[in-house]
């Protein structure tokens, strides 16, 4: 998972290294508010954005793929999106998280 704005994004000048044009593509968010973004094995496959509830005490984290992902890539990001709204504190006690896949 990348931060929006992460420099191993916008630092090269061949992007299509760890990024198909047709991905990029798909996951810009130039209308709307700058993304996250998930890398698996290298690649970019997909966006991350935080979805907060503060009534139901819940934190959801949005996760669209631009590809189909194995049942193992999925537990991957599941495991490393519930680290990663512990590392952001976001309010996220045993159970108050959730992980939601979305297709692009």
């Amino acid at each position: 998972m990348l931060a929006e704005y992460d420099n191993v994004l916008l630092s090269h000048s061949d992007r299509t290294r760890f990024s198909p044009d047709e991905h990029r593509a798909r996951l810009s968010t130039a209308t709307g508010p700058v993304q996250g973004s998930v890398l698996l094995d290298g690649f970019l496959r997909g966006t991350w954005f935080l979805e907060r509830d503060p009534a139901a005490g819940r934190v959801t984290l949005v996760i669209r793929h631009v590809e189909r992902l194995s049942k193992r890539a999925t537990t991957e990001l599941t495991l490393e999106g519930l680290r990663l709204v512990e590392f952001l504190g976001a309010g996220a006690e045993a159970g108050a998280a959730e992980i939601r896949f979305v297709p692009l």
